[in-house]
């Protein structure tokens, strides 16, 4: 087990070092003149060749990559914004509790919902219930989450006036972004509850735990949980880290001072070391929360982390 988290710890630096690249090779090629952006239109020559220069924009882009890596990887150095000239990891490290606390609310919903949706239609399989409560699954899981946002400004802040709509003032304002994000997790995760206990409950150890004289409960917890729960961690391993990821257009739409709008606002901003410091800090995070879930799966199932050495 020790040298499979190794493996994957290097793995994981290959890939982060990939989408970094990837990234900054994406970034220098966007159209138009950063330094142009940055000083206006009236600025002279002679101030465009200085901040080129300042920005080291005269050189290779293969140059200022590699120096980017070296100053991540000796300093810890992320880079500066280059509009308001703060350190990029002071940046993140203002937002990022803020979409921690959002992604860890939505996951927490969505796990509930979706275990018990996909529970009651498992205690239902075959009957009205189970067909409506999939139906129900499939139409969260099609929604957008602008849409299901507006439809939950419309109903709980405008109409009602029950809830507020933007900012991160009160608990009160972390529900309607939470419930907005969990609703398409909790369907795809009530499906995926639904099968896995439906393949587990028909398997030959499970009539075998029977006929040893287990009652229903006991077999339940022992033997249909514990191996229904591989892909289902799997699953809420990744929804984690997609909405740590890809909570940016709720997160703009609720004005939620996360990660995500800090990026949005850099990108229309053409700020690109923040771009670069968010993307790459949302990756480490995802490849984190997979490797963890591989853990998982090794302590559920010992002949994962057995198959894996």
């Amino acid at each position: 087990m020790f040298e499979h988290i190794i493996h994957r710890l290097a793995a994981a630096a290959l890939v982060l070092l990939a989408v970094s690249f990837v990234t900054y090779l994406m970034l220098n090629a966007a159209p138009g003149d950063l330094a142009l952006t940055l000083v206006g239109d009236s600025a002279s020559a002679e101030q465009l060749t200085a901040l080129r220069q300042e920005l080291g924009l005269d050189e290779p882009v293969v140059v200022r990559y590699l120096r980017y890596v070296a100053g991540i990887v000796l300093r810890g150095d992320l880079g500066r914004s280059m509009i308001s000239d703060r350190p990029v990891s002071a940046l993140i490290l203002e937002r990022l509790p803020f979409t921690l606390a959002l992604a860890l609310a939505s996951i927490a919903l969505s796990g509930l919902a979706g275990f018990v949706l996909g529970w009651l239609a498992v205690r239902h399989v075959g009957a009205f219930w189970d067909t409506a409560l999939m139906a129900l699954a499939a139409l969260g899981a099609a929604l957008p989450s602008f849409w299901i946002a507006l439809l939950l400004i419309m109903a709980f802040a405008l109409r009602l006036d029950w809830l507020p709509v933007v900012g991160a003032d009160s608990p009160k304002h972390l529900i309607l972004p939470a419930v907005t994000l969990s609703l398409p997790s909790a369907a795809v995760l009530a499906r995926l509850v639904r099968s896995s206990l439906l393949d587990v409950i028909g398997a030959d150890f499970v009539r075998t735990a029977y006929a040893k004289g287990l009652v229903r409960s006991q077999v339940m917890w022992r033997h249909v949980l514990r191996n229904a729960a591989i892909p289902i961690v799997t699953l809420l391993a990744l929804q984690l880290g997609y909405l740590l990821g890809g909570a940016f257009i709720v997160e703009t739409i609720f004005a939620w001072p996360g990660l995500g709008r800090l990026t949005v606002q850099a990108i229309f901003d053409r700020d690109y070391p923040v771009v670069l410091g968010a993307t790459l800090m949302i990756a480490a995070v995802y490849i984190s929360l997979n490797l963890i879930a591989d853990l998982c799966q090794a302590w559920l199932d010992p002949r994962t982390g057995a198959n894996a050495l």
